[in-house]
């Protein structure tokens, strides 16, 4: 339902700042790898993606969100 679509969209400001970073680990892994072996499967990229995404979401996002809500609302 559209529970899913809210945690992405929860997560979505995760996935942008990881997408660019983990794209650019893993294309330098590929072009170290010019032996005619392929970089990680898309698949792999995407799930790697995700899980990130969400630790950094509830790990980082979340606790500073609810700090800096104490410090603007007491």
């Amino acid at each position: 339902g559209h529970r899913y679509l809210v945690y992405l969209g929860n997560i979505s400001f995760s996935l942008f700042v990881l997408h660019g970073a983990l794209g650019q680990l893993l294309y330098k892994r590929a072009v170290k790898n010019m032996l005619g072996i392929e970089a990680l499967p898309f698949a792999i990229y995407l799930s790697l993606l995700f899980l990130g995404s969400i630790l950094l979401y509830h790990a980082v996002e979340k606790p500073a969100g609810r700090w800096l809500n104490k410090k603007i609302r007491p």
